[in-house]
């Protein structure tokens, strides 16, 4: 059952998908394998697979589902957002 996400929150998660966007990373995502990638030129990225991808798999679901506002491509750069600060 979806939640209602307060504005607050929702205004949190906007601004994380616009440092996604803004940045040049791309995250990529297979929910089959699953499989999480999250990239950007010129630097070292991520790979996630199995479990760690599947927790980060999970966390992007529960935000696209409780936000209802976004797209589920939206929410992975939410979720992806802090990783990006580890980017070298």
């Amino acid at each position: 059952m979806a939640l209602a996400v307060d504005e607050r929150v929702l205004k949190i998660i906007r601004h994380r998908i616009a440092q996604v966007n803004n940045s040049g990373v791309t995250v990529t995502v297979d929910n089959i394998l699953p499989t999480v990638s999250i990239d950007a030129d010129g630097v070292e990225g991520f790979f996630m697979q199995e479990h760690e991808a599947q927790v980060f798999l999970d966390e992007a679901n529960r935000i696209y589902e409780d936000a209802q506002e976004i797209s589920f491509e939206d929410a992975c750069k939410a979720v992806a957002s802090p990783y990006m600060d580890l980017m070298e």
